[in-house]
């Protein structure tokens, strides 16, 4: 019983934080809000394994998440790559001062937005973003994708991956349906359930998207 009712606790704590405004989610009250749904309620950090196990390329070479949040899904990007080839970034500073709390140790902790990315052409191996591409507004797509096209080394891989819960579906710009720039390719789409369950029901799915740069 006290189990159930702080998942349901958790829950309305979820449903409250996902109808906030993007620019108020990630501020500091709301931040250990985040860090303790997302890990208990959506299964992040057994995503980021999963990710790493079957997605992570063979030689991921320097490696950029963005959007890393509180570093969630880096914990598991950290356990296999170098510090010096792994690159965590986010814009929100509340966030970014538990990641680097987490991670300041074990990988590159930086501010840095979708489309100024401070990286020379070409200089990513493997791009991360697990969440954050909802937050790309639908008149900014065609900018970021011109940012990762300059970003991506020829042959780079990025992974993407959406998170669509069950008690709330997520508004924001969605990867799927997209056209891609004439030089990337999707290579795979997989749906992955989070490995909790909230009273026997699965609480939510991701949606992951493998593209490779040509």
């Amino acid at each position: 019983m006290k189990e159930a009712r702080e998942l349901a606790g958790l829950i309305v704590q979820a449903a409250n934080w996902y109808r906030k405004p993007a620019h108020e989610q990630y501020t500091p009250p709301q931040v250990p809000v985040y860090d303790t749904t997302a890990a208990r309620l959506t299964g992040r950090r057994a995503f980021g394994k999963l990710l790493v196990e079957h997605f992570l390329p063979e030689e991921p070479g320097v490696t950029l998440e963005i959007a890393a949040g509180t570093g969630l899904i880096s914990e598991a990007l950290a356990s296999r790559i170098d510090p010096e080839q792994l690159f965590l970034s986010d814009t929100a500073p509340a966030a970014l001062a538990l990641l680097w709390k987490r991670l300041s140790q074990h990988a590159q902790v930086l501010y840095a937005d979708f489309f100024n990315l401070p990286f020379a052409d070409m200089f990513v191996n493997t791009l991360i973003c697990v969440g954050g591409y909802r937050y790309v507004d639908t008149s900014q797509t065609e900018a970021f994708w011109s940012e990762m096209n300059r970003i991506l080394a020829p042959g780079a891989t990025g992974i993407f991956a959406e998170f669509h819960p069950i008690i709330r579906r997520i508004s924001g710009n969605q990867l799927r349906g997209y056209v891609l720039p004439h030089n990337m390719s999707l290579i795979t789409q997989a749906t992955a359930v989070s490995h909790e369950e909230l009273f026997g029901i699965p609480s939510g799915r991701y949606i992951i998207s493998v593209i490779r740069k040509k």
